[in-house]
């Protein structure tokens, strides 16, 4: 089995001190555990709402379940995240916000890339979701069971410009019908 890591409201960057630098992470990274939250109404695995940067987010080969969300860029620091990934992953039971999510409408905040390789995802009610910049978003090799959410678009986007450098790209993925029905949109921007 995998070692069990339960996470209360979620990881963030650490506060600048007065004069200091903003942190500058390599990789948070994330490999053979089960994540589990303490609280799916309220909980996530990274809650980023510092000013700083980080190379890449990633779970591989974990089973990530009960949160609100799994990252979320809050507040209005600028956050830049190189990579958010899934590689041979299980999610399910993620509630109200989705799996990836910009939250965060500082023009200088950027996630980069957004990747879900050899993966499962199932009982979500959304997966990727954004109100500020996205590289790109890749879904490759991946299942989804009950996602998203009736009355929720696969990706949700802020508008038509908000991925702005590799688009949106869907290959070979296997799709069944939404949480509670079919969703509204497929990629809505």
């Amino acid at each position: 089995g995998k070692a069990i890591l339960e996470i209360k409201s979620g990881f963030d960057l650490a506060a600048v001190e007065e004069g200091g630098t903003e942190p500058d992470v390599s990789f948070l990274k994330f490999v053979n555990l089960e994540l589990k939250g303490n609280n799916p109404s309220g909980d996530y695995v990274a809650n980023w709402s510092k000013p700083g940067n980080l190379t890449e987010f990633v779970f591989d080969n974990c089973l990530v379940h009960s949160f609100r969300g799994v990252m979320r860029m809050k507040d209005a620091a600028p956050i830049r995240i190189g990579k958010a990934g899934l590689q041979n992953t299980v999610v399910h039971t993620v509630g109200g916000y989705g799996v990836f999510n910009q939250d965060n409408t500082n023009e200088a905040t950027l996630l980069d890339e957004v990747v879900f390789f050899e993966s499962t995802v199932a009982n979500t009610e959304r997966l990727v979701v954004s109100r500020n910049t996205v590289g790109s978003v890749l879904i490759s090799d991946v299942t989804f069971y009950n996602a998203p959410r009736y009355g929720r678009a696969f990706i949700d986007m802020a508008n038509a410009d908000a991925v702005i450098e590799g688009g949106v790209h869907i290959e070979n993925v296997i799709l069944t019908t939404g949480l509670d029905g079919n969703p509204n949109n497929g990629v809505r921007a």
